[in-house]
């Protein structure tokens, strides 16, 4: 069965973003197939993708992409692009502190990494404070070794690292508390 036609009527969807590309990968093919207008630029070691609306940076994305995490990267840029966020408020009560860039580990395929996508992209949705960035692991092995991360998922957030197995709730406590200094 070919999802071409469903990955297709994303475009529908997709406006108003600035998307800036360098190199290749599955998702960037399929951005470029919809018609999405990308900025290409040069000098990456690998895939690279930004996602830019209203002068503000809401994504960054590292690495190899599967046709899972597409699926994922797709719902958030439709996210993004028309402000949808369905966190709870418990949720919320903890994004809204939030004021740094929120790195994210994961490994394609995993399953908590791609609800993770989607629940840290509504963070940055929300919070205007809040960029997130994530690395494929395995494309990535210079920023693990150096972060001395060897699964995922996992969140790096002011320097501290969060396991990313936890339940959403726990991980965004969590945050928060770093935020407040309390640990």
């Amino acid at each position: 069965m070919s999802y071409s036609s469903v990955f297709k009527n994303y475009a529908n969807y997709i406006k108003g973003l600035k998307v800036r590309v360098c190199g290749d990968n599955m998702l960037i093919q399929l951005l470029a197939s919809f018609g999405v207008n990308l900025e290409r630029y040069d000098g990456c070691s690998r895939p690279e993708l930004e996602v830019w609306k209203n002068d503000r940076k809401y994504l960054f994305f590292r690495g190899s992409i599967d046709a899972d995490s597409a699926w994922a990267m797709l719902n958030l840029l439709v996210r993004i692009s028309n402000d949808l966020v369905h966190l709870g408020q418990n949720e919320l009560q903890y994004v809204k502190d939030l004021d740094s860039e929120l790195k994210l580990i994961v490994d394609m395929g995993c399953i908590k990494c791609l609800e993770l996508i989607d629940a840290l992209g509504q963070a940055a949705i929300y919070n205007n404070r809040v960029t997130l960035e994530i690395y494929d692991l395995k494309s990535n092995a210079e920023l693990m070794e150096k972060e001395k991360i060897v699964e995922a998922p996992k969140i790096i957030y002011k320097d501290r690292k969060v396991d990313g197995n936890l339940p959403l709730i726990a991980i965004l406590k969590t945050l928060d508390k770093i935020t407040k200094g309390q640990i």
